[in-house]
């Protein structure tokens, strides 16, 4: 199977010799490009057992008590991880971008998951054999580090969650997501593409859609963010002046993204 990454003019630019499409490597995932240079000495072995698939939105990736066996990158489009109750509402505990991994947490452990991976848009995933990829992690213990700390990272921001949803008050779960978004721009006013529904916000916050719409018309009304159908746009030195009277810290928040 060629790798190669569609261009905006539609033509294809071929990377062959990396597991991961070569323009994805800078995007958000810290690890996205070490995992590459690691992976290119074992691409003959793992190459067969890869494959690629696009899914509808709202498709589900995989389904809770599922056995693992991939690795999964995401190339194009959003999912979300969570837990659904069974009355049927749902708890989101994670938001995977494109140029990130997900996935990771189960095979390591061998168990069945209890999550359930939906995507949230039209999206591309790459899935990774962790059978084979378990094979040459044996022998390349570089690949076996980068690998554990991406585990590790991903454990931490679970219990940094969990941390919010019992701690903090809604406005301020809130503030703290936006400031996820914004956080690395030197902009004083951030836009926010593909801005999550209040739905779906209110999901990975653990509250309801209206009381959602509810704080962020607040957060409109005190300056904080401009929102409109077309487009969010946050304040960022209003929101770092509302999340430090809240009692947050920044530069400790920060060592968490």
């Amino acid at each position: 199977m060629p790798f190669f990454e569609i261009s905006k003019t539609g033509r294809e630019r071929r990377t062959e010799g990396y597991l991961i499409p070569k323009e994805q490597t800078m995007l958000t995932h810290p690890f996205c490009q070490r995992l590459n240079q690691c992976l290119e000495h074992h691409l003959k072995f793992l190459k067969p057992g890869l494959r690629e698939q696009t899914y509808a939105r709202n498709a589900i990736v995989y389904q809770p008590h599922y056995q693992p066996g991939d690795l999964y990158y995401l190339m194009e489009g959003r999912v979300k991880i969570g837990f659904v109750s069974r009355d049927g509402n749902e708890v989101i505990v994670r938001i995977v971008e494109p140029g990130e991994f997900f996935g990771d947490i189960p095979i390591s452990y061998g168990l069945k998951d209890s999550t359930i991976a939906r995507t949230m848009s039209r999206s591309r995933i790459r899935h990774i054999p962790y059978l084979e990829l378990n094979i040459v992690m044996r022998d390349d213990h570089e690949l076996m580090r980068t690998f554990i700390a991406m585990v590790g990272e991903h454990t931490l921001q679970a219990y940094e969650h969990i941390r919010m949803l019992v701690l903090d008050r809604v406005a301020q779960r809130i503030a703290r997501w936006l400031f996820i978004q914004v956080h690395d721009s030197p902009e004083e006013w951030v836009s926010i593409p593909n801005m999550l529904t209040h739905q779906a916000l209110a999901g990975f916050i653990g509250s309801s859609r209206e009381v959602v719409t509810s704080c962020l018309n607040t957060f409109k009304k005190d300056g904080l963010i401009e929102y409109n159908r077309a487009s969010f746009r946050v304040h960022r030195p209003s929101l770092e002046r509302f999340l430090l009277q809240s009692g947050l810290d920044l530069e400790e928040l920060s060592l968490h993204l």
